[in-house]
């Protein structure tokens, strides 16, 4: 009878894992790229910098007059809010990359931060947000399109200078944990872009973005020791959010 009720036992408590979903995480994407950048305080910051913090990541470019400043403002929304999150002893950063560094100094960078209430003094109120730049802007080209697979290219303006650009891009926000590991994208489709979304893809949301970083912080804080199975079950069986 034992040797019927053990493994009846399994499944069954498989099963209800699988249709209850008694803990909800996000899915482990991929890797996240290896980067080193300059902040507006010309200081490093490099993604073993971010190890050990969640770090929602955004990307932008000062010249950027159509759909970057509702992105920023989604981000600066989504910082004025996170003490909405639970997140105990888990450290929580966000990252701006400028996808345009050939025209985006840290100065340059920092007169745009200020847009946002982010100075020197207060970048780390209520959680430190950091604008950064490269100095090699193919390098920084290939990590943001390789890493976090955004695709961007120089659309010429008609004025007759190699200076005036701009640069075609979809506005993202990326998620990665203090592992990192990349575990949500949030892209902001515009317009007839919306009849190409693939089912289930919506635009970027401040509500979303605070409640995946709760999820986050709450793994953190919970899969330690015997929860680590539970926690492990819920990422073999797709536990993730609606």
């Amino acid at each position: 009878m034992l040797a019927y009720s053990v493994p009846l036992f399994l499944v069954i408590s498989v099963m209800a894992f699988n249709i209850f979903r008694p803990i909800l995480v996000l899915p482990r994407l991929s890797i996240g790229p290896g980067f080193g950048l300059v902040d507006i305080n010309n200081e490093k910051i490099t993604n073993e910098s971010m190890r050990g913090t969640v770090v929602l990541y955004s990307f932008t470019y000062t010249n950027c007059e159509q759909n970057c400043p509702k992105l920023m403002d989604k981000m600066s929304e989504v910082r004025r809010r996170i003490n909405e999150v639970e997140l105990g002893d888990v450290n929580v950063e966000m990252v701006t990359i400028t996808i345009d560094p050939e025209r985006d100094t840290p100065e340059k960078m920092a007169e745009y931060a200020a847009q946002y209430g982010v100075t020197p003094n207060t970048q780390n109120d209520p959680i430190p947000w950091h604008f950064v730049t490269g100095a090699n802007p193919n390098l920084v080209k290939i990590m943001v399109s390789s890493g976090f697979d955004l695709f961007h290219e120089k659309v010429p303006v008609n004025t007759g200078s190699d200076e005036d650009y701009r640069v075609k891009f979809v506005p993202m926000a990326v998620l990665i944990d203090g592992w990192g590991i990349i575990r949500a994208e949030y892209r902001q489709f515009e317009g007839t872009e919306r009849l190409s979304l693939s089912e289930g893809t919506t635009d970027i949301d401040p509500d979303i973005i605070l409640r995946d970083i709760g999820l986050i912080a709450e793994e953190a804080r919970n899969s330690k020791g015997v929860a680590s199975a539970a926690y492990e079950a819920a990422h073999l069986f797709a536990c993730y959010p609606p």
